[in-house]
């Protein structure tokens, strides 16, 4: 039987180091491609949030432009009511004075012909 001979030298004298099978320069692309990827996915992140904050702020502002028109509408209603509320006061006092010329009609007519009878209430 023939012994094999076995050269140790090299196994004794070598460090242990993991190598990779690619020379360096072609390890630079991979890293850099892995460093583009982090910094698109936390500058989407960071878009997200922002456009979701303006999102909200385009939400707010038409929120803010509705709740205005519905303060304006209410403001022009509210003033339209005064109006007709000063109208119904000056009707109603116009009538009023009506009421008391007519009572003081009927007064002078019942005095003029002697009738004992005097409007009702009186």
């Amino acid at each position: 039987m023939k012994r094999r001979v076995v050269d140790t030298h090299w196994l004794t004298h070598a460090s242990l180091e993991p190598r990779l099978r690619q020379p360096r320069w072609l390890q630079w692309p991979g890293i850099a491609l892995l460093a583009l990827c982090l910094l698109l996915v936390t500058s989407g992140v960071v878009m997200g949030k922002a456009l979701v904050g303006v999102a909200d702020t385009a939400a707010g502002q038409q929120r803010q432009q509705a709740l205005q028109a519905e303060v304006e509408r209410l403001r022009t209603e509210l003033a339209v009511e005064h109006a007709t509320r000063d109208e119904v006061e000056r009707q109603a006092a116009g009538l009023n004075d009506q009421v008391a010329e007519l009572t003081r009609q009927v007064q002078f007519l019942a005095a003029r012909s002697g009738d004992a009878t005097r409007p009702e209430g009186r």
